[in-house]
């Protein structure tokens, strides 16, 4: 059941959607504009299911081991994301997958929507234009 649950996460996020919307983007700005929109609708449509997987792999290593797979999917798509801008002939950081998914961390996203009271159209134009300066130096 609980593998399942990525895949609901997937599904109710409209992730899938977006990914076939971005086949046919090159603009790195677009691009990197889809990670923020991914973002803001995973934390918006099913936050509810990340705290949960993030609270529950403290103490279950099946929760443990769901939130990894979450994590693993998500790192691949940021990834697919920046090697299309870089394939493209950009010029960017070596690390940006890391930069960009430190910056799309619940972390982040806590702190500025939970805590500073942030709106999620506020959190989605801050990302966006934040990896768009972090990843290609605009």
């Amino acid at each position: 059941m609980l593998t399942g649950l990525v895949d609901l996460l997937d599904d109710e996020a409209g992730i899938p959607d977006l990914m076939t919307a971005s086949e046919g983007m090159t603009d790195p700005g677009e691009l990197l504009g889809m990670l923020a929109k991914v973002s803001r609708q995973v934390r918006e449509r099913c936050g509810d299911i990340v705290t949960i997987l993030g609270s529950g792999a403290a103490v279950d290593p099946d929760i443990a081991a769901t939130q990894n797979e979450a994590g693993r999917r998500h790192r691949l798509g940021v990834e697919m994301i920046i090697d299309r801008i870089r394939t493209s002939g950009h010029a960017i950081d070596p690390r940006a997958a890391d930069i960009a998914v430190a910056l799309l961390s619940a972390g982040v996203h806590d702190s500025l929507v939970a805590d500073a009271d942030w709106s999620y159209d506020d959190y989605e134009a801050w990302l966006k234009h934040t990896l768009t300066t972090a990843v290609l130096g605009e």
